[in-house]
């Protein structure tokens, strides 16, 4: 990007408008100099590493012919005057300087194109015009037609921004669309001239296609590129958020629970629970219903109180800094809460308002988060009008609107399908990226699976396991066989068969008459297809594969259906 105006350059005094023409003038006489001999030596104003393009060659046509027009002009008129010396020098003077400015214009087109490098987009015309635009400020590049009523060169205003159209004749066919308003130097004087602002720059080029295909080189495809600059922006932005939220962290852990305690009547919800959660890291929280997951989130959240232990968020006491606890933490509950009267815009734009944002931040976060969660085409449409997962998704992006260190998602994607729970994971790990920390429960072990740096398993109160997904399904051995029986009438059958075999009892779900069961040797696969086999026992499925969260679950939690019709978890107040 060139220089940009500033109160120095203001305030240094500006040369009359005599100066500047007349160095502007001596400018282009250099360069007409200039073009003669790079033409002579075959060395163009570009830099070595970049491709040059010329623009409506076709159109030199008549300059050359009036370069050929002026050489015969100057010999006839030296003919007539040849014999009044003092009218011959100087209109021989006059006529070969003429015809060297006009070859030089022709050598300075060809001299100075286009160029498309590292260092960037330059855009030239004529003998002056030398426009240079960084990769850091170039958007997109594409074809683009486009006609107009040239002037020399154009800054047009129109519905698109600030436009540079390049002049040679009434039409474009490149349209450079520029990161953010930049600074850029036109020949002439003010106001047409000198520094300009500009939104866009078109121009024309003889080889379009292969104008496009160096501009690949650096940024890509026009939608590589967009996409590369949206990811690059996000990057700062989650760099910056980042920062900001170390702040609030500090370098302790970002969670601390300590021998917490929570009885409903003679129901214990939770028996002494303890664990630690790093700052920027995602925990699982998993566990059958009525198991304290929930209610570990309401005391943590401030909206309970425990009976026993301590929990401390960034620090900070739960209970005797719980007005302070609240302005770091950002709540999904198992239900959508949101204004059903505003449209999802205003919702999340007015909670920016309560958090303090101005309205302009309020309403590029809203947007932001919109564009993430997948609502962008209903943003302004009322949240009633809403199904009910993309109400789900509007309150997941309310409880990050601001600036939150601790977010806890209580089953945060329970009634959304594969598609919309796939766009809540990307807003969960960039939740991570952007440093804040998430305490998430769920019913998903996939979605554990996928996103939890660390687990923790919960039954009855109590914690049973913790660790990284793949340390639990270690636990249960290297594998895990599955097998499906034609008739499910010989289930017990062939589960005695594969216990002799690996002396574990399988797992027998009779519905789908499958049996599954961890093993720690491999080769008892052929073993127990010789000995089901042998009994006449048919299987229509069989595999080996590694062990699931699913497995893990229901081996440390046992069957869910041992849970109470009614659990703390769902009646507590």
């Amino acid at each position: 990007m060139t220089d940009t105006i500033t109160p120095e350059t203001l305030a240094a005094p500006q040369p009359s408008r005599a100066k500047a023409l007349f160095a502007r003038g001596a400018g282009i006489e250099k360069i007409i100099y200039a073009a003669i001999g790079r033409a002579i030596t075959r060395r163009p104003w570009k830099a070595r590493d970049a491709h040059g393009f010329h623009y409506h060659s076709q159109s030199l046509t008549v300059l050359f012919i009036f370069i050929v027009l002026s050489a015969v002009e100057i010999v006839i008129i030296d003919l007539i005057v040849h014999q009044w010396l003092w009218l011959r020098i100087p209109l021989l003077i006059i006529g070969i300087w003429g015809l060297v400015w006009m070859t030089g214009l022709l050598c300075a087109h060809f001299m100075r194109p286009h160029t498309v490098g590292s260092e960037g987009i330059r855009v030239r015309d004529g003998l002056d015009m030398d426009a240079h635009v960084t990769w850091d400020d170039v958007y997109s590049v594409a074809l683009h037609n486009r006609n107009y009523e040239p002037k020399t060169p154009s800054i047009i205003d129109d519905q698109g921004g600030r436009s540079l159209v390049m002049d040679i004749t009434d039409h474009t066919n490149i349209e450079i669309v520029l990161e953010r308003p930049t600074t850029i130097t036109l020949p002439g004087l003010p106001s047409k001239g000198g520094d300009q602002v500009v939104d866009r720059i078109y121009l024309w080029t003889d080889q379009p296609k292969e104008f496009l295909a160096a501009v690949s080189e650096h940024i890509g495809t026009p939608a590589q590129s967009a996409a590369a600059k949206k990811a690059r922006a996000q990057a700062v932005q989650d760099r910056q958020r980042r920062e900001r939220v170390v702040q609030l962290t500090g370098n302790g852990p970002a969670i601390e629970v300590s021998g917490l305690v929570k009885r409903f009547g003679d129901t214990t919800a939770l028996a002494g629970v303890d664990f630690t959660v790093e700052a920027g890291t995602v925990l699982g929280l998993l566990g059958p219903n009525g198991s304290g997951k929930t209610t570990t989130v309401r005391i943590l959240a401030t909206l309970l109180n425990a009976d026993e232990g301590s929990a401390r968020i960034c620090g900070l006491d739960v209970t005797r800094d719980a007005t302070k606890v609240r302005q770091l933490i950002g709540l999904t509950g198992q239900y959508a809460s949101v204004d059903q009267d505003l449209t999802g815009h205003q919702n999340l734009a007015m909670i920016g308002r309560l958090l303090g944002m101005s309205r302009k931040q309020a309403n590029a976060r809203a947007t932001e988060l919109l564009d993430d969660a997948g609502l962008a085409d209903a943003a302004g449409k009322p949240a009633k009008n809403y199904s009910g997962g993309m109400r789900r998704r509007l309150d997941l992006a309310a409880s990050v609107m601001g600036e939150a260190a601790v977010v806890f998602l209580d089953e945060p994607t329970t009634g959304l399908d594969p598609a919309r729970r796939g766009e809540t994971w990307a807003m969960i790990r960039r939740l991570a990226t952007q440093g804040s920390t998430v305490l998430m429960t769920t019913q998903y072990l996939e979605e554990a699976d996928h996103l939890a740096s660390d687990i923790i398993v919960v039954d009855a109160g109590s914690i049973v396991a913790r660790g990284t997904p793949d340390a639990l399904k270690r636990r249960l051995g290297s594998h895990t066989i599955d097998i499906r029986l034609r008739d499910a009438g010989l289930l017990d059958d062939a589960a005695d068969r594969v216990e002799s075999i690996i002396h574990t009892r399988p797992a027998v779900d009779t519905p789908t008459g499958r049996l599954s069961a961890a093993v720690t040797d491999t080769e008892v696969m052929p073993a127990i297809v010789r000995t089901l086999d042998e009994a006449g026992i048919e299987v229509s499925e069989l595999s080996l594969r590694l062990p699931s969260l699913d497995d893990v679950f229901l081996t440390l939690t046992g069957n869910p259906s041992k849970v109470a019709a009614t659990t703390p978890e769902t009646t507590a107040p």
